[in-house]
C-alpha cells in the first residue's frame, strides 16, 4: 500500500512539472505576439496550481449502534507541504500515519486516567488507495476509537512519520510525528461526545 501511495506522490511530481512547462511555453508565445497579452496571461497562470484536499467525515455512534451525530468538513495543510517536498525530492521516506482528535481536555484518557486527545494509529488505522469508485487514486484513512470521557472534539488532524532516504517505506517504523493536515472548529461546529460512544473517522486526501 505504501508503494501505491509513493506512486501517487510521484504522479503529483509529473503533473507539477508538466504545468510548469505549459506555463513557460504560454508565456514565451505571448511575449512574441503581444506584450500586453503576455502580462494578462501570466497573471492568469499564477492562479493555477495543484491543491491538496482533506475531506473528513466523523460519525458518532451510541453504544446501541444508533447514529448520534455525523459531520463532514474539509481541512488544510499544516506542515504537509514540507513532507510532500521532502518525499518528492527523495530526502525522506514516508512512514506510518495517524489521526488525532482533540478537545480542551479529552475525549480520551491516559492509562492513569488523565484526559488526553484520542489518536488512531496503524494498523488500527486503515490506509487505502482505491483503484476505482469516487475515491479512485485518493489516499483514504479510516479508523475507529472510543470516547472515554464526556467532552467534545474541536480540533482534528493527520500525522505522518518519516525516515531517512536510505530506508525503504516498508521498513520505516518512525512514529507519525509530523503534522500533515489540521482543522479547528468554532464552538458552533464542535462535536459533542459521551463516554462509551464510538467515533468513526474517514479522511480522504486528494491532489487536484
Amino acid at each position: 500500500m505504501k508503494k501505491r501511495i509513493n506512486a501517487l506522490l510521484s504522479l503529483l511530481t509529473v503533473i507539477m512539472v508538466a504545468l510548469i512547462g505549459l506555463t513557460l511555453l504560454s508565456n514565451q508565445s505571448e511575449e512574441v505576439t503581444n506584450g500586453l497579452a503576455q502580462s494578462s496571461t501570466s497573471g492568469e497562470g499564477q492562479q493555477e496550481g495543484i491543491e491538496v484536499h482533506g475531506n473528513w467525515t466523523i460519525e458518532i455512534l451510541n453504544e446501541d449502534g444508533s447514529i448520534a451525530n455525523k459531520k463532514s468538513f474539509e481541512n488544510a495543510l499544516a506542515g504537509g507541504e514540507k513532507v510532500i517536498a521532502e518525499v518528492l525530492t527523495r530526502q525522506s521516506t514516508p512512514g506510518s500515519w495517524s489521526i488525532w482528535l482533540s478537545g480542551t481536555n479529552g475525549p480520551c484518557e491516559t492509562d492513569n486516567g488523565a484526559p488526553q486527545p484520542c489518536s488512531i494509529y496503524e494498523p488500527q488505522l486503515n490506509i487505502t488507495v482505491p483503484s476505482s469508485g469516487e475515491n479512485e487514486d485518493k489516499i483514504v484513512l479510516s479508523g475507529t476509537t472510543t470516547a472515554e470521557i464526556d467532552h467534545f472534539i474541536n480540533q482534528v488532524g493527520t500525522f505522518i512519520g518519516t525516515c531517512g532516504p536510505d530506508v525503504a517505506p516498508e521498513d520505516c517504523s518512525s512514529n507519525p510525528s509530523s503534522w500533515f493536515t489540521r482543522h479547528y472548529m468554532d464552538s458552533s461546529d464542535s462535536i459533542s461526545v459521551s463516554a462509551g460512544q464510538q467515533v468513526n473517522v474517514t479522511v480522504v486526501l486528494s491532489f487536484e
